[in-house]
């Protein structure tokens, strides 16, 4: 029997819904939104999965490199789509968002996302930047996203302007 997961992806915790080939939900668990953690419910051997669907997202590219790496059949969803097929829900809560992820990649109705690895990442960067200097600020955009506007890197500041 196949097995077909759903990830709804925050900040800290990351919903996980798992279903069969019926739609019938087998388990549901809410762990830390880290590979390591993601990887102890995935990696079951209970579970052989034939999809593992997450939207696209802030955390999305580095839980998709890890999954991927572990040999998971992961798939990243477009946003819009998405947002398109689970808005029909009455709640929407991380639970309920996790188990239409589920009942997407069980019925086939999504639109993958080419995920660009760490490599390819860190190649435009360097292509991109003319100095090392111009690079510390972009590096750390995503953190600063995650994080607020302002962080403190060797005393310091770094607005979300750069500066």
């Amino acid at each position: 029997m196949n097995y077909f997961a759903g990830l709804d992806v925050s900040v800290k915790n990351t919903s996980v819904c798992i279903v069969d080939e019926m739609g019938k939900i087998v388990r549901e668990v809410k762990v830390a939104s880290e590979p390591e953690a993601l990887l102890v419910v995935l990696k079951n051997l209970a579970y052989p999965f034939k999809r593992i669907g997450l939207e696209a997202g802030l955390l999305s590219q580095r839980l998709f490199s890890a999954l991927a790496e572990a040999g998971l059949p992961v798939i990243c969803v477009e946003t819009r789509h998405m947002k398109a097929v689970l808005k029909a829900q009455i709640n929407k809560t991380d639970r309920n968002d996790a188990r239409g992820i589920a009942q997407m990649m069980r019925a086939g109705l999504y639109r993958p996302v080419h995920v660009k690895t760490k490599i390819l990442r860190q190649g435009f960067i360097s292509r991109r930047l003319p100095s090392w200097k111009m690079a510390i600020p972009v590096r750390w955009r995503p953190l600063r996203r995650m994080l607020g506007n302002t962080l403190m890197i060797n005393s310091r500041a770094f607005t979300s302007n750069g500066c």
